[in-house]
């Protein structure tokens, strides 16, 4: 057969091959909405390959081994989206657990009392920053402030905290010991 260009010849392989293709799909998934899906990108990925056509000694062979790849394809992502909401899963039963909930309380709490322990400046670029998500920039303009003084005050008040945070879990740790 002699074909004047690619798009006659796709839609040729196209008319013969797609309900073939379809049903070794539904065969193996059991599914007709995934089946199109195969198809579709079995045909796609003929398509985008057509530069090699000439090469592909058995066209009907060809099709069928990608089908066959898509497929397996489809499998892979069924698996890793299972094992994905298996994790979710356990997350979730992790996060409602009463332990974590008390954990990331104390924390919170424990958080909270280093920041009010910073001088007020600090304190107010601190949550300005950290709370809020401000700018340096931002924060700068609103308390009047230059650039430099904030960066200053970020820098502390980081340091501070991270030291209130670990003195006070040393403290408990020797205390529940």
């Amino acid at each position: 057969m002699h074909y004047e260009n690619a798009d006659e010849l796709f839609i040729t392989l196209y008319s013969k091959y797609k309900e073939t293709i379809y049903r070794q799909a539904f065969h193996l998934t059991s599914c007709r909405v995934n089946a199109e899906d195969i198809v579709q990108d079995v045909f796609l990925n003929l398509w985008k390959h057509k530069d090699h056509w000439p090469e592909i000694e058995n066209i009907q062979a060809y099709l069928f081994f990608c089908t066959r790849n898509k497929t397996m394809d489809y499998f892979h992502r069924i698996k890793l989206e299972r094992n994905g909401l298996q994790q979710l899963e356990e997350v979730q039963l992790l996060y409602d657990s009463p332990e974590l909930k008390m954990e990331i309380e104390e924390a919170q709490k424990l958080h909270e009392a280093a920041i009010r322990q910073l001088p007020a400046q600090q304190r107010k670029v601190y949550t300005l920053r950290r709370v809020y998500g401000w700018k340096r920039k931002k924060i700068a303009k609103e308390l009047n402030l230059s650039d430099n003084t904030v960066r200053k005050h970020m820098q502390h008040a980081i340091r501070s905290v991270k030291q209130f945070i670990i003195k006070e879990t040393r403290e408990k740790e020797n205390h529940d010991n």
